[in-house]
């Protein structure tokens, strides 16, 4: 047991509870009209296209994002703390990078992507277990 008797990793559910619920997950979400499923799997509700710049995988982009888990838990969210965050796209997750290449400055798009191409078996930190699906409603701000 963890620090003040909680349950280590409670919250980000085990392996085999991650895997159920994500497919269940993606299963009921590829089906809404709006949702495009990716050859890789990643699916993408665009809210706003933004213009024609889209950026590549070399690009450094600003971002404001929410990413939360398929159970409704917000893990990051950057609209909250009003800080906008900038990351090189071929350093993160795959599903966040493909996605983003999507939409043009000013475009909003909402992510659901497969666990693998997120963090996959291992999950990362306290907050993502493995085989989560993660859940990223991101605004592209600029890039470069």
């Amino acid at each position: 047991m963890a620090r003040g008797g909680k349950t280590k990793g409670r919250g980000k559910g085990s392996k085999g509870q991650n895997r159920s619920s994500g497919e269940a997950y993606l299963a009921k979400n590829k089906q809404k009209p709006d949702v495009q499923v990716l050859e890789s799997g990643l699916q993408i509700e665009i809210i706003r296209p933004g213009d024609e710049r889209k950026p590549d995988l070399q690009a450094t982009v600003r971002l404001n994002y929410r990413v939360g888990l398929v159970n409704g838990k917000v893990f990051s969210d950057t609209y909250q703390r009003n800080e906008p965050r900038e990351y090189k796209l071929e350093e993160v997750i795959d599903g966040l990078s493909e996605g983003v290449q999507q939409i043009g400055i000013g475009g909003k798009a909402r992510l659901v992507i497969p666990s693998d191409l997120a963090w996959g078996s291992k999950g990362i930190g306290e907050e993502i277990g493995p085989d989560a699906v993660i859940i990223w409603t991101v605004e592209l701000l600029e890039w470069w």
